[in-house]
């Protein structure tokens, strides 16, 4: 798409292609309103069913009311964010999505968008009414507080603060799984199990970290409609792993014959990710939900419910993030997230994760969860067992609640390393197609205690 350089479309002048990944191109462009330089995402449409697009559209959706902090600002529902979308500029081949996001300072608006991979669809859906983006070859939002500003701009970048002490401190290797397989496995009888106890598995050498029995606060009064109410939810104990599973680890799983290789081996910023031993501890990514059921099963376990998760992340205080209420992130490395290093659009331009991309495993033991579980913000949305409902927190089981009988999406948990700090919140939810993978979705697994 290097031939859109030099055009201008509506109020953006495209200059030059900043970098491409899935199915989208980032551009940096000339905003002629806004007098500023700016980045905008085209999504290739061209050869996309209409159910893909539509599953894009309604994630891009979530992710744009979460990013809008004043509620005001938020779109109430599709109908109208379809309303906005008629005011777009359209072309034959492609379209571009601006996310709407209320800005703290109005001279410091972004412009955001939802990247795809280049997947079909695991399952039909039935026709809808976005046909007129299909045919697009460059829409262009033109809404006044929609405008995520491009923090790729050298000049434009806020000078980084110096991190303290401890914010540079370097994880230890013990927080790290090995990947020798273990002969036996032995665990420690029931009643003496507390919080801190662990037990590596065998099959893959995970260390999981152990959760009691007890109740605790599910969802957020403050999040999306999704996490509303919270709610009291009480648990059996189990075992959790501490970290995602890793490349190394997955690569077992495939080697006897029991997993499926990833979807691709590449990862947004390197082409040779999965099978590199220089990324054998980094999160493995493009699985889909059965994928990562079909591991855990070969590991003695399973994927977590979402209560399960959602527990072991926050504990039972009804904690923000992991490590507590506090976005402290510019002088803590807490989790790897959207900071300065990201390529798709710094949503905090003076934090510095240290990685542009994913991050191994257990890099972040200052975001440790009151259970010693880490990398529950950030890095890559995780599956776990249950089907997705808007509805579900205010109307499931008060006791080891499972998700619903049916669905049509899975639910995924974690948020991802491109994302900011109201989407990486202990109680924030989405889901997608059992069947979908992409570069920023990977899992970890559960056990039941007997």
């Amino acid at each position: 798409m290097s031939n859109l350089i030099g055009q201008s479309f509506g109020r953006y002048h495209i200059l030059e292609q900043l970098g491409e990944g899935g199915m989208a191109t980032v551009y940096k462009a000339f905003d002629t309103r806004l007098e500023a330089d700016v980045a905008v995402k085209v999504i290739r449409t061209e050869q996309l069913a209409p159910n893909v697009l539509e599953r894009a559209l309604k994630r891009f959706e979530r992710e744009a009311k979460a990013l809008a902090k004043d509620p005001a600002d938020r779109y109430a529902n599709m109908r109208d964010f379809a309303a906005a979308l008629e005011n777009t500029v359209i072309s034959s081949q492609s379209s571009v999505i601006s996310k709407k996001v209320k800005s703290e300072k109005s001279e410091e608006k972004r412009v955001d968008v939802e990247k795809m991979a280049d997947q079909p669809a695991p399952m039909p859906r039935p026709p809808f009414n976005w046909k007129p983006l299909a045919l697009g070859l460059l829409a262009v939002i033109g809404l006044a507080s929609v405008i995520w500003m491009a923090s790729f701009l050298i000049d434009k970048i806020p000078a980084v603060v110096k991190p303290t002490e401890t914010s540079t401190l370097t994880p230890t290797s013990t927080t790290t799984p090995t990947h020798t397989l273990l002969p036996t496995a032995t665990m420690t009888s029931t009643p003496s199990l507390r919080i801190g106890s662990t037990w590596v598995r065998p099959t893959d050498g995970m260390v999981m970290v152990y959760v009691p029995e007890g109740n605790f606060t599910m969802g957020s009064n403050n999040g999306l409609s999704d996490e509303r109410p919270e709610h009291t939810v009480y648990l059996d104990a189990y075992w959790i792993d501490r970290t995602e599973v890793t490349n190394a680890m997955y690569a077992l799983c495939v080697s006897t014959g029991s997993c499926q290789p990833p979807g691709n081996s590449s990862s947004f910023t390197r082409s040779n990710y999965y099978g590199n031993s220089q990324y054998a501890d980094y999160p493995v990514i493009y699985v889909d939900w059965n994928d990562a059921q079909a591991y855990c099963e070969w590991g003695g376990a399973r994927l977590p419910s979402e209560a399960e998760w959602e527990k072991a992340a926050r504990g039972t205080d009804g904690r923000t993030y992991p490590w507590g209420n506090d976005w402290d992130v510019r002088t803590m490395r807490r989790l790897n997230f959207s900071d300065k290093n990201d390529p798709t659009g710094s949503t905090e331009t003076v934090a510095d994760d240290g990685y542009a991309d994913t991050a191994p495993v257990g890099n972040y033991p200052f975001g440790a969860s009151p259970y010693e579980a880490l990398d529950m913000a950030g890095n890559v949305w995780e599956w776990v067992t249950d089907w997705y409902s808007e509805t579900y927190s205010g109307t499931s089981p008060s006791s080891n609640p499972t998700g619903p009988a049916s669905g049509q999406y899975r639910v995924l948990r974690s948020s991802t390393w491109r994302l900011n700090e109201v989407n990486v919140r202990s109680a924030a939810r989405t889901m997608d197609y059992p069947g979908y993978r992409e570069n920023d979705i990977g899992f970890r697994c559960s056990r039941s205690i007997p």
